[in-house]
């Protein structure tokens, strides 16, 4: 089979298979995340004030409540139907966000490393539970891969140049350089859609950047021109019109707003409110204020946040990160292509910033570290391809003649099979059953007990 059609084949399996995981974990959850409530309100504001009221008076990240306002409006705008445009709005991205992760394990682990850590992806229980939760991970999720995507595809793309022969003419080297550009612009533009979905994308940005910068010192400069001019316009296109609508053009307030805190008043906690007319049986008034305003029980500090991150990033990949690690361990001291320098350079700088958040807030949810997992994918499906052979040499089923023994594809895919099973269980018990009784309460509120 062509390598060509043999990639086509394998995108519309793990589409199919992501959707079919989508659909089995929204049927059998309970109820969805408490963020999709907020993400509700919010694009409810959006049908009822319009579209520039609403995103000026909305602090945060607006583009996941404006998707699921089209989604509500699509379905035809259902009182009662604000849960499931929610959880359709996370599910539809998500289900596409394997393709582009797919296409990153490509470039670089190869095809059978890149579909398995593509299946591992749709099963991944961190990720899968992403649409039926009903909230904007799943989007950012699309948008984040598909900008990774195409940083790859461009650092790969200069290595491929830099090893053509030298003689080639201007009119190929022009059109190697808009190829160059347009994959640049189309990385722009994901990296600001993601941004105006979640905060993260932002590393991700400056990490290219920042690769971009050391390309042009060590002399690549035609190369980093090209892909930072195209960078910046593809970020301008998918930002600016935001910006222009809230009126948010100066570096500061434009910054608050790409980071979801809008402005400095915004911002601002309210004063506590003491509610009066509710009395304790001893006569005193009860306060709903926060409790210890000053003081957080959450554990401050570098060691703590060290802590909380090993523990976050092992929930999040479970079996398949030693899969992962085992993958990063067979390719240790081989890869030394730009892309992979530039992977390197965006890994610390993620989880230098999750560690700095960490450390300072003190507080990290697997949900965070979702990044790690579009990157993470490719090095868990080579880890698995790996200990397959491993395992068929070691058994001494090398050279041996008959149909099992000839290939280590049987081992491999039962290694995959195995890790996959691990996550289907983790995703068999329904999803948020501990609150099925608040759907049940506002069911009745909603019946007999409304009148």
């Amino acid at each position: 089979m062509p390598p060509g059609t043999r990639c086509i084949w394998s995108i519309a399996g793990l589409i199919l298979v992501s959707l079919l995981v989508q659909w089995g974990v929204a049927s059998r959850a309970a109820v969805s995340a408490l963020d999709a409530v907020r993400f509700a309100q919010r694009a409810r504001l959006i049908e009822e004030q319009g579209l520039v009221s609403a995103l000026r008076s909305d602090p945060e990240q607006p583009l996941f409540s404006v998707w699921l306002s089209a989604v509500h409006q699509l379905a035809g705008r259902p009182a009662a139907g604000w849960a499931s445009a929610a959880q359709w709005a996370a599910a539809v991205p998500l289900v596409l966000a394997v393709v582009p992760v797919y296409l990153i394990g490509r470039r670089l682990f190869g095809d059978r490393p890149a579909l398995v850590g593509g299946l591992l992806f749709c099963v991944l229980p961190e990720v899968a539970r992403l649409g039926a939760d009903g909230i904007s991970d799943g989007l950012h999720l699309l948008f984040f891969s598909l900008a990774l995507w195409a940083m790859v595809e461009f650092w790969e793309r200069v290595r491929e140049a830099g090893e053509a022969p030298s003689d080639a003419n201007a009119t190929s080297a022009r059109g190697r350089n808009a190829r160059l550009a347009t994959v640049a612009l189309t990385a722009g533009i994901a990296v600001g859609l993601g941004t105006l979905t979640r905060s993260e994308s932002v590393v991700l940005a400056g990490s290219f950047v920042v690769a971009l910068a050391v390309a042009g010192w060590r002399g690549n400069r035609t190369p980093a021109s090209v892909g930072l001019a195209g960078f910046a316009l593809g970020v301008a296109l998918a930002v600016l019109p935001y910006l222009v609508t809230v009126g948010s053009l100066t570096p500061r307030p434009a910054l608050h707003r790409l980071l979801g805190r809008g402005s400095a008043e915004i911002a601002e906690a309210p004063e506590p409110v003491e509610i009066g007319r509710l009395q304790a049986i001893g006569g005193e008034s009860l306060s709903f204020d926060v409790k210890e305003r000053s003081i957080s029980l959450r554990r401050h500090g570098p060691l703590a946040a060290v802590k909380l991150f090993g523990s976050e990033l092992a929930d999040l990949f479970g079996i398949v990160g030693l899969q992962a690690l085992f993958g990063l361990w067979r390719v240790r001291g081989t890869h030394h292509r730009p892309v992979d320098r530039f992977c390197r350079l965006f890994l610390f700088l993620y989880c230098s910033s999750v560690l700095y958040l960490a450390a300072t807030w003190g507080y990290l949810s697997a949900r965070h570290l979702l990044p790690l997992a579009v990157l993470g994918m490719g090095a868990a499906g080579a880890g698995a391809v790996g200990m397959g052979e491993l395992l068929w040499r070691t058994c001494g089923l090398a050279g041996r003649s008959g149909a099992w023994v000839r290939s280590p594809a049987w081992i491999q895919g039962a290694i995959v099979l195995a890790a996959m099973s691990t996550c289907a269980l983790d995703l068999a018990q329904p999803l948020h059953i501990s609150r099925v009784g608040h759907r049940q309460a506002a069911k009745w509120l909603m019946g007999p007990a409304a009148g």
